[in-house]
């Protein structure tokens, strides 16, 4: 380590001319950045669930739903009906639109008997209040239209804008989403209020909410920064030299993100903070060492090359555990969350690199600080506080034991509240767009959440009558249900079309389903020679070997949705016809799926970001007992912050599942610090109370710096336009201040009671 330092600091100049060129081509590939995300880009198309889902899109034509929600105090009045139709007709040149649904656009079977036919709902906007009466009533009285084209109030009409089912690009489906609620800002009503909700939408809104956050930590980050290097170093040289460090590791690590192909999401969005952060953390800790050593020497390069040889073993031994924390997301099921564990870990690398080589190359060519530049009157009192610590540790029985045993009990009570979520309406804050639009579809409409079924057989099966009286049977089922508020299928067809056909011949045959498999293929045959085959053929495939069915749920939250498609797929498993198999697909299973196992393979990323970095720390230590039992201290800020979510009312979702993980990898830092220092102190022939003394006044300075920036850097978070990532900033936080209570208290405590490294008792 001696040579490394040495030949640091000979060749400075090389490794800044070095460090100027890779920063001005990591500058330019980070300047290719953007935000995106897409539900496509989450899931690996390997995956067997999404495999099925495309399938499904591709034999059913599925498609995503852009919902154009209309409320006025009567839709079906004349001049609301003209204006729905007006804006039907307008939203059909919205990019990237397969086709737009409403009332003005649908059609119905009309007449009775050999009369039937299917024709437009309307036209022409009625003429009169008493046909505008009369469509209200022939409207609300379609099974298939109730709740997705219209609210049973007749107050809330819906337009339906077909858009490509799972999107890959953001550039599109912004495109979309612009272009709508353009053609709304420019298509005002009087009396009718428009808002826009969907997948679309919302990811849009999200994309603003992630442009939103880059441009506010961009600025906050660095003024939090300065303000804890002003606070800590009271220099010019404290605050300008670390500052630029910090700033080139983040610039590296966004240019290797964007070579990568990573992109900015809903996690990758809190790289800049991450990495600035845990490097603010380092470099107090080199620069704490360093100012120690200038109080007691003189011959600058000597100083250097001591700081470098003691501080250096421990940063390395941080930076790597902290990485192997952040990099245990790499087992992650979503791609968002794997780039944040690849790429925060190679930027926590970087940050380690920097500071063990362009500080020292910058500050060799700086004259030595003035001894009050670590002696002012903070620091006086610092050392005051942390003398009190020494001494009450030492001198503790049972106190800090006692008060760890309660702690670890209350965090059991609120570890059982934990729950689940997944909804990607969580993530936006109400006052979103299209959260607006939202909570209307849910309050007036057959609500968002949509969760789709597929029944299969040999084909033809679906074209004999006793198929789809499984159909029917599943259907009653599944609408039965708590949460679901509408299931449509072919059947819905079929039961309009014999409804109309049976009134024109006595009504014996009202409202049933076709019986035989020529009134089947006769009622195909005329929504067919109607024009309208895709809608049949986007419930029954055209060689009739599948069904789909379509159910509208409540907000009830990922737990509910899969407890729900467990309810239903158990119960119909029971006696459905051998001859037919069932399967849920869907976006909305595909996330909550995915979370669930995210969640379930949270024990196991623990569990090896555990094993690796006690590993790290036995072999540093070179001691087994003393690598298991530095892990207390630190096992014990993540417990509490599990604790504390649950007592929040927090749930697990994509980026608070992290803290685990990444709260133990970051937390472990201070202890390896402060172990280092004190088995050094300890082979200087000191007692293990005297040696516990100097270690915590010569390494708690920065261990109260590091933490409290930690700590302030990830309640940054807390300003996020995203509740997931403000709640992974408030916990992360408070396992960072909880973790520097930990280290000052319990580590030493345990040093001591344990005689880690075989020391005699006071």
């Amino acid at each position: 380590m001696r040579r490394w330092a040495e030949f640091i600091l000979r060749a400075r100049f090389p490794i800044l001319a070095v460090a100027t060129v890779l920063t001005l081509l990591f500058g330019r590939q980070a300047l290719r950045l953007r935000p995106e995300w897409s539900e496509q880009a989450e899931f690996s198309s390997h995956d067997p669930a999404v495999a099925y889902f495309r399938h499904f899109l591709d034999r059913f034509g599925g498609q995503e739903l852009l919902l154009v929600v209309l409320q006025a105090d009567d839709v079906f009045a004349p001049d609301c009906l003209g204006y729905l139709r007006d804006l039907t007709e307008a939203l059909r040149d919205v990019p990237h639109a397969a086709d737009v649904v409403s009332l003005a656009s649908a059609s119905l079977v009309r007449g009775a008997g050999a009369e039937a036919r299917i024709e437009p709902f309307f036209e022409e906007p009625p003429a009169t209040r008493a046909e505008a009466e009369l469509l209200s009533r022939e409207a609300r009285g379609q099974p298939l239209w109730l709740g997705t084209l219209v609210a049973a109030d007749g107050r809330t009409a819906c337009i339906n804008v077909m858009l490509p089912a799972m999107s890959a690009r953001a550039r599109e489906r912004t495109e979309s989403v612009e272009a709508v609620r353009e053609i709304l800002r420019r298509n005002p009503h009087p009396g009718v209020e428009a808002s826009v909700t969907g997948f679309s939408p919302l990811a849009v809104d999200m994309l603003a909410a992630l442009k939103n956050d880059l441009v506010r930590f961009l600025w906050l980050t660095p003024v939090l920064i300065l303000i804890c290097l002003a606070w800590a170093f009271r220099t010019w040289r404290g605050a300008w030299v670390p500052f630029l460090v910090i700033a080139v590791s983040v610039l590296w690590t966004l240019g290797l993100l964007a070579a990568g192909g990573g992109s900015l999401n809903v996690c990758t969005i809190m790289l800049p903070t991450l990495i600035a952060v845990n490097c603010l953390s380092y470099v107090i800790h080199l620069l704490n060492a360093y100012h120690e050593s200038c109080a007691r020497g003189s011959d600058h390069r000597k100083i250097l090359v001591l700081t470098l040889v003691h501080l250096v073993p421990a940063l390395f031994t941080a930076a790597v555990t902290t990485a192997i924390g952040f990099g245990s997301q790499l087992l992650s099921d979503l791609r968002s969350l794997r780039e944040l564990g690849l790429f925060s870990a190679l930027g926590i690398l970087v940050s380690l690199l920097l500071c063990a080589t362009l500080v020292p190359a910058l500050l060799s060519g700086l004259p030595l600080p003035a001894r009050k530049a670590h002696r002012h009157r903070s620091v006086r009192w610092l050392r005051k506080g942390l003398w009190g610590v020494a001494s009450f540790v030492n001198g503790d029985t049972w106190k800090i034991p006692t008060v760890l045993g309660l702690l670890l009990a209350l965090s059991a009570v609120g570890i059982g509240r934990i729950r689940v979520e997944a909804q990607l309406s969580r993530h936006l804050p109400e006052s979103a767009p299209a959260i607006r639009g939202l909570r209307v579809v849910e309050e007036k409409l057959s609500g968002f959440q949509v969760l789709e079924f597929v029944l299969e057989g040999a084909p033809g099966v679906f074209r004999e009558p006793w198929a789809l009286r499984e159909i029917e049977r599943l259907q009653r089922r599944v609408a039965a249900l708590d949460g679901v508020t509408k299931v449509v299928s072919a059947n819905d067809l079929f039961r309009e079309a014999r409804r109309l056909r049976a009134s024109g011949a006595g009504g014996g045959g009202a409202d049933s389903l076709p019986e035989t498999a020529g009134q089947i293929a006769e009622i195909r045959l005329l929504y067919s020679a109607a024009g309208q085959d895709r809608l049949m053929d986007s419930f029954l495939t055209s060689d009739g070997s599948a069904a789909r069915l379509t159910a509208r749920l409540r907000n009830m939250g990922t737990a509910g949705h899969l407890r729900l498609i467990a309810e239903i797929e158990r119960s119909a498993g029971g006696d459905l016809d051998p001859r037919l198999t069932l399967h849920a697909t869907g976006v909305l299973p595909l996330f909550a799926v995915k979370l669930h196992e995210l969640v379930r393979s949270l024990g196991r990323s623990f569990g090896l970001a555990f094993l690796f970095i006690a590993g790290l720390l036995s072999v540093q230590l070179r001691s087994l007992k003393a690598g298991l039992c530095a892990m207390i201290p630190n096992v014990l800020p993540v417990v509490l912050g599990f604790g504390l979510m649950g007592f929040l009312g927090i749930p697990l979702s994509a980026s608070t599942v992290m803290i685990a993980s990444v709260g133990i990898g970051i937390a472990v830092d201070d202890t390896i610090h402060f172990l280092l220092r004190y088995r050094r102190e300890g082979r200087g022939g000191r007692r293990p109370a005297s040696a516990a003394r100097r270690a915590l006044l010569g390494t708690g300075r920065a261990m109260v710096y590091s933490s409290l920036g930690l700590a302030a850097g990830f309640f940054l978070l807390t300003f996020s336009d995203f509740r997931p990532n403000r709640e992974f900033g408030l916990l992360t936080a408070f396992i960072m201040g909880v973790a520097l209570l930990a280290d000052l208290f319990a580590t030493p405590y345990l040093v001591r009671a344990l005689h880690l490294f075989g020391e005699r008792k006071p």
